[in-house]
């Protein structure tokens, strides 16, 4: 399978060499530009180009992936599916887990007990900060929304791609962020999550709780 790793032009130069499995290293930003910068749909431009390219998946990751991350995204599924999408763990600068990205589950998290023991939990809208994507998803879902999602045009993205083909969370791979990530202000977060919950990506509950997150209220 061939792969391409994206991220921000800030990280890109901090990758000597591809990790394991990965065929190329993209700066998917302006140069100097963070993710932050560029928005929710930071990945889409280069993700389209790549898979024009020949790429069969796109790695995208806000930040520096761990030497096994790939192998622990790719490893295969007990039951055998392919989903389109594989999201991963992100950790903040400071080492903690980042919430703001985490995944919106498909089943209730509380019955999972205990994350970390947890190989492949199915999703139904991810972060791209740490997402493999398969190239038919780039082909067929059409692009992100970020005149309307603003920064959460990823979520809504990943959820209509999920829709279509499918999507797992896989948290024993892990992406540490090294540029700040994004913490709006409790209006813009109550904003962003209003559209996605108005685009029934979110329901209301989990709207309310994503806004608290993100704006620093929980």
């Amino acid at each position: 399978m061939s792969v391409v790793l994206l991220v921000p032009a800030t990280v890109a130069g901090r990758i000597a060499t591809p990790p394991a499995g990965v065929d190329a290293v993209v700066a998917a930003t302006a140069p100097g530009r963070t993710a932050l910068d560029a928005g929710g749909a930071w990945w889409w431009d280069a993700a389209r180009d790549a898979v024009a390219a020949g790429a069969d998946a796109v790695w995208c990751a806000d930040g520096e992936p761990a030497a096994d991350a790939l192998d622990a995204l790719t490893a295969p599924l007990v039951d055998g599916r392919s989903p389109v999408l594989r999201s991963g763990s992100v950790v903040d600068p400071d080492g903690s887990l980042s919430r703001a990205d985490l995944p919106s589950w498909a089943a209730d998290p509380a019955a999972m007990i205990d994350l970390a023991t947890v190989a492949a939990a199915p999703v139904t809208s991810a972060s791209a900060a740490s997402l493999l994507v398969a190239a038919a998803a780039i082909r067929i879902v059409g692009p992100p929304d970020p005149d309307r999602f603003g920064p959460l045009a990823d979520r809504e993205w990943t959820a209509r791609a999920a829709a279509y083909g499918g999507a797992v969370h896989r948290p024993r791979s892990v992406v540490r962020r090294t540029d700040r990530p994004w913490r709006p202000s409790p209006a813009v977060a109550a904003r962003h999550a209003l559209a996605l919950r108005r685009a029934r990506v979110w329901r209301i509950r989990e709207a309310g709780h994503r806004a608290a997150v993100l704006g620093g209220w929980r």
